[in-house]
């Protein structure tokens, strides 16, 4: 899934934060019976690319951000 990591430092308090996000998208054929919304999730080909942190092309990033094939996912029953 694509997401966003940061760790920064308020000067206020000078104690480190972390933080993630996981990004979504419109969801897929798959997903909208469930919900409109699901993650970003990315091919295994965009990985290199999601997690260079020079990547620097937004353009490029965005482009990933589309809702996943409806066959990269699948229903099981709990």
């Amino acid at each position: 899934m694509a997401g966003l990591w940061e760790s920064w430092t308020p000067p206020e308090t000078g104690e480190t934060v972390e933080s993630y996000t996981i990004i979504t998208t419109s969801a897929n054929e798959f997903m909208a019976p469930i919900h409109d919304r699901m993650p970003a999730i990315l091919g295994k080909a965009d990985w290199e690319a999601w997690l260079d942190p020079e990547a620097g092309n937004p353009l490029l990033l965005e482009s990933m951000l589309q809702p996943c094939p409806d066959d990269w996912l699948e229903c099981e029953a709990a």
